[in-house]
């Protein structure tokens, strides 16, 4: 089984990053698809929209790390990253919000989604990946903890530090985007489906809304299905309102 899930691993990032016959093509044939950059908190579902957006027979990821504060340097970073993408491509972000970076990707024609997700649910997910991670820049303080409760409130109150913000104040960071007319917010909770322990009927409509604002044809039946997975590495449970299982 775990041999499996590592084959459909392989296969997902072929087709995810426009490497697999159905795919190649992509490359230089895709002159009329949008550029797309998808932002969000971690751990509040960049994966999953980036899954559905490049399930898309049109779209695919470009080969670059997950944009944040640390990685892109200055505006005019963003800007000379935002210009090389093309049509076709997804971005995926961490970024904070800031009204240059905002005027940046409406001026340069970059289709903008924002994901959000249930707070109480990000500081679960969170020291979960975390420890997962041995080279992650937080590993160190979160193997410090003697158990997942203590785990969790760094992930709520943060810690000056490490360089990791209260959970509030990462919200607050980045809620601007929510804000700004250019971008399409996304909800976790609407993407999961009733696999994740939400509604279909919600999944639909999210998913129809999103194609509109990208200008493209919705997914078929057989992509729809595959929306839901565990062929990322990233994937945890993939459930929403885990909180309440765990909050006190």
């Amino acid at each position: 089984m775990k041999f499996k899930a590592k084959i459909q691993q392989g296969l997902w990032s072929l087709e995810c990053f426009g490497l697999s016959p159905g795919k190649l093509a992509l490359r230089f044939l895709n002159g009329t698809s949008p550029r797309i950059l998808c932002t969000s908190i971690p751990k509040a579902g960049t994966n999953l929209a980036i899954r559905v957006l490049c399930l898309h027979q049109r779209l695919y990821r470009r080969f670059k790390r997950t944009m944040d504060d640390r990685n892109v340097i200055s505006d005019d970073h963003l800007k000379s990253i935002l210009a090389s993408t093309k049509q076709g491509q997804v971005l995926s972000s961490h970024l904070r919000f800031s009204e240059t970076r905002a005027r940046l990707i409406a001026e340069m024609g970059i289709k903008h989604i924002f994901i959000i997700r249930d707070p109480r649910d990000v500081v679960i997910s969170t020291p979960h990946y975390i420890l997962r991670e041995k080279n992650n820049h937080l590993f160190p303080l979160f193997s410090k903890c003697k158990n997942i409760r203590e785990a969790i409130k760094f992930a709520i109150v943060g810690n000056e530090e490490y360089g990791l913000q209260s959970v509030g104040d990462r919200f607050l960071a980045s809620s601007g985007w929510g804000q700004k007319s250019e971008t399409m917010t996304l909800r976790f909770e609407d993407l999961v489906g009733i696999e994740g322990g939400g509604e279909e009927q919600s999944r639909h409509r999210a998913i129809e809304t999103c194609f509109e604002y990208l200008d493209l044809e919705p997914l078929n039946a057989e992509r729809k299905e595959r929306i839901f997975s565990r062929e990322t590495r990233t994937f945890r449970v993939g459930q929403i309102r885990q909180w309440e299982t765990i909050f006190d």
